[in-house]
């Protein structure tokens, strides 16, 4: 499997390593709608760590908003999360979205 990791991903220092692959493999099993429905464990076998740190590494990334986790419901019926995944163009509009809004507030 080729991942790619988008390199605006690749220089913020703030965002761990872990969150960066696992960035890179969700966009790697992404379907047309941007969406990923690989479990946490399915995904900690892909990038080789433990579940836990799957778990950690997406709330850092849908913290800066990288990755918009969304609940939906499995083919049995139960709770299951999958991920949209943004791309390149998506976050920098999105970050610069925050920035000018971070800008009003200290202005206003």
């Amino acid at each position: 499997m080729k991942l790619h990791i988008e390199p605006i991903l690749l220089q913020d220092q703030s965002l761990s390593s872990t969150a960066k692959l696992l960035y890179g493999a969700m966009d790697a099993n992404k379907d047309e709608k941007n969406i990923c429905e690989l479990s946490a464990q399915e995904l900690s076998e892909i990038i080789g760590c433990h579940r836990n740190s799957v778990v950690r590494a997406v709330h850092d990334l849908s913290c800066y908003g990288i990755v918009e986790p969304m609940k939906t419901l499995s083919i049995k019926n139960r709770l299951k999360y999958v991920y949209k995944v943004l791309n390149e163009e998506d976050l920098i509009n999105k970050w610069s979205q925050q920035e000018i809004e971070n800008l009003m507030d200290k202005v206003l």
